[in-house]
């Protein structure tokens, strides 16, 4: 008579690395999403200058309503004023970039300017999007 094998329990991974790689194509798609804070179209140019590399930028993000949000975080004018202020005073060389939908009305980027230059910061930048090729 010959004996019966125990059962070995064995772990199927496939299900696992399924999971994950769509976890991981969700998150890189939704990443690029949650960079700006307030959804926006921005204006377009046909070479704009690249991002600062390596360095932590301050975003300005100005709704067509007006709203402003600092890196993502809505704020009033005056709280803009006051972080501004505190901005020049620790790290005066720090960029700021703001930026604004395409409908945005002008005065309210201008404003935002206005406090960033009233602050003491001097190289503030607008944010654009590409033009692609053959457009």
């Amino acid at each position: 008579m010959s004996r019966p094998t125990a059962v070995r329990p064995t772990i199927n991974v496939t299900p696992l690395v399924d999971v994950v790689l769509v976890l991981l194509i969700i998150f890189m798609v939704v990443t690029p999403m949650m960079e700006s804070g307030i959804a926006m179209d921005l204006p377009k140019a046909r070479h704009p200058e690249p991002d600062p590399e390596g360095m932590d930028v301050i975003t300005l993000s100005v709704g067509m309503d007006g709203s402003v949000a600092w890196n993502a975080r809505p704020v009033t004018l005056e709280t803009l004023s006051t972080h501004l202020e505190d901005l020049h005073r620790t790290d005066p060389r720090r960029p700021v970039v703001v930026q604004a939908d395409r409908g945005t009305p002008f005065r309210e980027v201008r404003e935002v300017i206005r406090r960033c230059r009233d602050a003491g910061l001097g190289g503030v930048s607008l944010k654009v999007a590409a033009i692609a090729e053959g457009d």
